[in-house]
């Protein structure tokens, strides 16, 4: 049992009589076109500007090998940050300091220096945030 059939046995179909109703010919339907082709019209064309960009293509697969001369350069280090690292580093130096906080306290009377040294740590802090903070604030750092 075959279930196909030669392209020769299939009728051909030309009734035309079955194409579809246009409403194209009706005037309420040309009337409606015609008012959204005349707004088409009076409107601008939007171009949005956009901008020429290079494209960027790899020939290769491996990546070129960076080449470093001996003239050229490269300043990794950024000196306004070693500069305000050295100046904080300073100054917890020398708040933290052992010789320079024996020495004040030596000057303090009895009572007040006993609560320096019971509060060495936290008074050091304390101090070391208010320099920092008027160096910033100053824009001395």
């Amino acid at each position: 049992m075959n279930m196909t059939t030669n392209i020769d046995n299939i009728p051909m179909k030309t009734n035309t009589n079955d194409i579809p109703n246009d409403d194209s010919d009706d005037p309420i339907v040309k009337n409606i076109l015609d008012e959204f082709q005349q707004e088409l019209n009076n409107q601008k064309p939007i171009i949005p500007s956009i901008p020429h960009i290079k494209p960027y293509i790899v020939n290769s697969p491996v990546p070129a090998p960076i080449i470093i001369t001996p003239n050229k350069f490269v300043n990794y280090i950024n000196e306004d940050s070693i500069k305000k690292s050295a100046i904080i580093i300073i100054v917890v130096g020398l708040i933290f300091s052992p010789i320079l906080f024996t020495t004040i306290i030596d000057k303090l009377p009895i009572n007040m220096a006993n609560i320096f040294t019971d509060y060495n740590f936290y008074i050091k802090l304390i101090l070391v945030f208010i320099i920092i903070y008027i160096l910033f604030y100053y824009n001395l750092l």
